[in-house]
């Protein structure tokens, strides 16, 4: 199990610890104002012929390509490089056996296209960005095979037999890329400048071996954030209690968070609250210290080994 599938788990531990710490998450006033902001942005819409199961698929690349902006992480250190591990059974047919055999070709022309297009702190092309979201979408689905820990039928890449690298990147549907771009750019228009404060991307924390696994999204100039693509403009609960539970897996404080934000990438708002502050709003009476509720959760978690 992940961290994101403890806190689903309503028998974990986990669970039961963040939602009896942080119970306030409807009245909380930071979370009320952020809703408030959030019926009344512009969403862009995906194209009616996106079905739910591409926009999990979009909203994971997405994650992807706004890292991208940041910094070009080594294939090797990208979630999604690890996905053989978990290929499962499937590996044993022809068609996907072809498939596992372009890994290190996909990963490889992966790095050669960040080498030549340079992609950190600039607005792309049309044609280097849609390029680039091809990229995406195949990380997205290799990562989806991770976290599953098999691959799915259901998956564009069990459709069909893949040859060449171009036949995996063509997974990627033109409507798919079409949203992926006026997401991109809507980032980059509105957030560049947050290009250059110091970040760190995919953190991973000391307490993730404990619950399974738990990287997130990036930390920016102390910040915690996390990527949402999501079409219904809401701030739901447990967007809030996975923040707070990768804040409380940094059991040394190596990351020094001070605050913990979203960003509605469909909206285009970041969120950004502190998070004394919010562990306040969240936690009825006196709340606890970070490092108090750092230790009782780390007591907590040393129970699920």
């Amino acid at each position: 199990m992940s961290l994101s599938s403890h806190l689903r788990d309503k028998n974990s531990p986990v669970n039961q610890f963040i939602q009896d710490q942080f119970p306030n998450t409807k009245a909380a006033p930071f979370l009320v104002d952020a809703r408030k902001q959030l019926r009344a942005a512009e969403t862009i819409w995906p194209d009616d012929g996106i079905n739910r199961t591409d926009l999990s698929t979009i909203g994971t690349a997405m994650d992807y390509r706004l890292r991208y902006y940041f910094d070009v992480t080594p294939v090797e250190k990208l979630v999604a490089f690890g996905w053989r591990a978990f290929f499962g059974t499937l590996t044993g047919a022809p068609p996907y056996w072809s498939l596992f055999e372009l890994t290190d070709s996909f990963f490889y022309d992966l790095e050669n296209f960040t080498n030549q297009c340079q992609p950190v702190a600039r607005r792309l092309s049309t044609v280097e960005e849609n390029a680039l979201n091809r990229y995406c979408i195949v990380l997205a689905l290799f990562e989806q095979v991770r976290r599953a820990g098999g691959l799915s039928y259901n998956s564009p890449l069990a459709k069909e037999p893949f040859n060449e690298v171009n036949a995996l990147l063509s997974v990627a549907e033109p409507l798919w890329l079409d949203d992926m771009r006026r997401l991109s750019w809507r980032f980059y228009d509105g957030f560049s400048h947050l290009l250059e404060l110091s970040h760190i991307l995919n953190p991973i924390f000391d307490g993730s071996p404990d619950v399974g696994g738990a990287d997130a999204d990036l930390i920016v100039d102390g910040t915690l954030i996390d990527i949402k693509t999501s079409v219904k403009p809401e701030v739901k609960a447990d967007y809030i209690w996975q923040l707070l539970g990768y804040t409380l897996l940094d059991y040394s404080d190596r990351y020094h968070i001070d605050s913990i934000g979203l960003y509605m990438s469909r909206q285009g708002i970041l969120f950004k609250w502190d998070l004394a502050e919010a562990i306040a709003d969240l936690c009825p009476g006196q709340p606890p210290s970070i490092a108090e509720l750092r230790a009782k959760f780390q007591e907590v978690v040393s129970t699920l080994r």
